[in-house]
């Protein structure tokens, strides 16, 4: 899958300021059993950001309209567990054109 050629972006950004967020927060591990490569957006902090009926958590930052944006600002230590190398791939996927953090913990290829 080629991913578009990244020029310009003009966009809100959204919120996460939670430290030491683990890939399987940002990607409930569930939800990576999937054949084909769509739908993770939908499931991106899938725990967060719905209750367990289904329910959106309005508290949660990227159900706030007002940060409808494509840029994620995270807090230290963003994408830190076991799945580090496969939260790289899917990020384009799940719709964010980019992600900026404090720091994180590198994958390892």
């Amino acid at each position: 899958m080629a991913i578009p050629k990244f020029t310009k972006l003009t966009t809100t950004a959204c919120p996460l300021n939670i430290e030491n967020v683990d890939t399987d927060q940002i990607i409930p591990a569930r939800f990576l059993k999937a054949v084909e490569r769509k739908g993770f957006g939908d499931n991106l902090f899938r725990d967060w950001r719905y209750d367990k009926a289904g329910n959106k958590v309005d508290s949660f930052p990227l159900n706030d309209p007002k940060f409808g944006g494509e840029i994620l600002v995270a807090a230290k230590n963003f994408g830190c567990g076991s799945s580090r190398l496969r939260f790289i791939l899917l990020t384009p996927l799940c719709g964010s054109k980019r992600l900026n953090f404090d720091s994180c913990t590198p994958a390892r290829s």
